[in-house]
């Protein structure tokens, strides 16, 4: 840094750190120096309904004082086309050992239990003027050294985290284990300083690194410091006290340790350290033990009965939090730790080419999907296992490359089981997790037909906000371009808004298809209608099971990839129609004619099925046409279901496979209502 880039050192007060409020920030200066390189984190974050991206450093900032030093944060923000670039910038521009002077501070909003550093502040440093200044000018400490000792965390506050320096007495050898997280390295560590009423201070921890070639340097680096007897600095210890013991464990997200080589801490340690580790005379003060450590087998959720749920009640029991999941009206699995749903009937939307699928380690498989059925639409992430079943894949890495060629493809209905459980410990709050851990191909059989439990869950519903971002299931010849609505289903009477529909066609033409950018667009003409309903009137020229010819046609879109799940052409020199249920996302008019946008095609190859399909059909729509009797119910509706509420997301039966049923009789076909026996 040149002088002329610098600045002048005249007339400048520094304030000390521990002065920095709310309040003076605006008015004082602080001399500051960067103590490590920039720490980035990527996270995600939702704002106005949508999933975004976020990115942010933390640096070390110290002040001239020994022991005085806080965090400085830098959030990605501006123009998405220009944001990380002036991030990258200003990774680039706090470089270690770099001087600032610190005015119009500005402060984040972080809970000071999430603070590590002795001065429980953390600057936020977009909206800080920070100006260079000389580092020759200014003595500052060689490294960020806490004062604080082992012995204090016992007064401190639930949840706390801590900096402290202290010397590693024991360090077992590194295993490998797979956590929620992934595969880890891990390893158990003791360390001892020399605070406590008897001289010797001592708690342990367990250390948990990704899999990678930079945790086996790091821990190969700290066993080299235990056997040199050297002061270690852990920064962002976790202090929690779980039945009635102190429990030390390092913080998911910040955790790290480095060398302690200079300053009065670091000298007291270095000179005590034959005492105070291996054989000592003095009394030792525990402060905390290892936890035992007993290895969970990986659950079997398609042993365990789940409830049945829709998208919208899970949407619901999610913004209802963590109360209404620990209630009484719960009735949490003694099986599994939370709770397990199941929905059936549902669409699951393949993820976009340009998705992160994997895990903060890249460990695994981790999807986003988003599923969508009767009730509405909710946005989740699916394991592995799931993804892959569904998928008839093998590995991740044939995952990844499906999806990024387009070539995905999950089957047109699903039945899906979701484990919901708290989490806790991260976050500044308590939240719940919902992820889909076992997915298949949702059985079309008579055997499996709603029942009791649809017009219960129906009843639910009732009481919370309508979303028409839906599947509805109803006939072709009923789904509409509305002027001021887009698409809707003309049914009962009724205008029924929704995402998308499902239903059944027979095509007797041929597809055209047309060459657009990386894919291509297929046209299909000579579309038939089959009713759910009794088949009264056909068209001349009908196939079986179909009414008439629709006045329009259909187009979809695919790549090379996934061709084979669009094509609605029949087999050369075949006279024979095909029969398809369709997923229909939008309809539009052209020239006095409907054009249908079809999402996804799956061809009924076995025409002996045809008519248990439309039966089944027939059955699921009965939910749109009890509709219009719910809404001219007066019912409070919210978007959350009360604590005190007997009437939950929680408060429905139980099915033992993916999808079944929970028992009953099975809905009638001529009524449309059913009775428990």
């Amino acid at each position: 840094m040149t002088a002329g880039a610098a600045k002048s050192e005249h007339a400048v007060e520094y304030l000390p750190l521990h002065e920095l409020t709310p309040q003076s920030g605006g008015i004082g200066s602080w001399l500051l120096q960067v103590a490590e390189t920039p720490r980035v984190y990527e996270y995600e974050y939702t704002w106005n309904g949508k999933n975004l991206k976020g990115k942010r450093f933390e640096i070390i900032l110290m002040s001239s004082e020994i022991g005085s030093y806080c965090i400085g944060q830098y959030k990605r923000r501006g123009n998405p086309k220009t944001a990380d670039k002036e991030f990258d910038r200003n990774v680039e521009r706090f470089k270690v050992k770099t001087t600032w002077c610190a005015n119009k501070v500005g402060l984040t909003k972080e809970k000071p239990c999430y603070i590590s550093t002795p001065l429980k502040i953390m600057i936020d440093l977009n909206s800080t003027k920070m100006e260079p200044v000389l580092q020759s000018m200014h003595k500052m400490p060689a490294e960020a050294t806490p004062t604080e000792t082992l012995h204090t965390i016992l007064t401190c506050p639930q949840h706390q985290r801590v900096d402290v320096t202290a010397l590693v007495e024991y360090m077992s050898e590194v295993r490998e284990a797979t956590s929620a997280h992934g595969a880890r390295h891990v390893c158990d560590v003791t360390i001892r300083d020399d605070s406590g009423p008897g001289g010797v201070c001592q708690c342990s921890f367990t250390i948990w690194f990704p899999k990678q070639y930079e945790s086996t340097e790091k821990l190969a680096d700290l066993k080299q410091l235990c056997d040199e007897k050297k002061p270690v600095t852990f920064f962002a210890l976790q202090c929690d006290i779980k039945e009635n013991a102190n429990v030390i464990k390092p913080d998911f997200e910040r955790f790290r340790f480095a060398p302690c080589k200079t300053g009065p801490r670091a000298e007291q340690l270095e000179s005590n350290a034959n005492d105070l580790l291996g054989d000592t005379q003095h009394a030792i003060t525990i402060i905390a033990k290892l936890p035992v450590f007993e290895p969970r087998e990986s659950t079997d959720y398609l042993e365990v009965a789940a409830k049945q749920t829709t998208c919208e009640l899970l949407r619901a029991a999610l913004r209802s939090g963590v109360e209404l999941l620990e209630s009484d009206e719960s009735g949490a699995s003694e099986d599994i730790e939370g709770i397990l749903f199941q929905i059936n009937h549902v669409r699951l939307l393949e993820p976009a080419p340009n998705d992160n699928l994997l895990t903060n380690d890249e460990a695994r498989l981790f999807v986003p999907v988003a599923m969508i059925d009767r009730s509405g639409t909710i946005e989740v992430r699916m394991r592995e296992k799931a993804a892959l079943e569904l998928t008839s894949l093998t590995t991740k890495e044939e995952f990844i490359q499906e999806a990024q060629k387009g070539g995905l493809n999950f089957p047109i209905l699903c039945s899906v089981r979701v484990h919901m459980r708290k989490v806790s410990g991260v976050t500044e709050k308590d939240s719940i997790s919902a992820i889909v851990v076992e997915a298949e191909q949702q059985k079309l059989s008579i055997t499996n037909m709603p029942n009791t439990s649809m017009f219960e869950l129906r009843n639910l519903l009732k009481v919370i906000e309508v979303n028409v971002e839906r599947l509805v299931v109803a006939p072709l010849e009923s789904v509409a371009h509305s002027p001021h609505g887009g698409m809707v289903v003309n049914a009962y009477g009724k205008q029924h808004q929704c995402a998308c529909v499902l239903t059944l066609i027979a095509h007797t033409g041929k597809s055209i298809v047309h060459e657009i950018g990386q894919g291509h667009r297929m046209m299909s003409k000579e579309v038939w209608n089959i009713p759910f309903e009794l088949l009264l009137q056909r068209q001349e020229g009908a196939p079986e099971h179909a009414s008439k010819m629709i006045d329009g046609q259909i187009a979809s879109f695919c790549t090379m990839n996934n061709v084979q799940y669009y094509t609605l052409s029949p087999l050369p020199r075949s006279k024979e129609p095909v029969y398809a249920i369709v997923v229909i996302s939008n309809v539009s008019t052209h020239n006095g004619k409907l054009l249908y946008m079809i999402d996804k095609v799956e061809k009924i190859d076995d025409k002996g099925e045809l008519a248990n399909v439309i039966n089944y059909f027939k059955k699921l729509s009965y939910w749109l046409k009890n509709e219009e009797a719910d809404e001219n119910e007066h019912v409070s509706k919210s978007r959350t279901f009360s604590v005190s509420s007997m009437c939950t997301p929680y408060t429905t039966r139980k099915s033992r496979r993916l999808s079944e049923h929970p028992t009953g009789d099975s809905l009638r076909s001529d009524e449309g209502v059913a009775s428990d026996k």
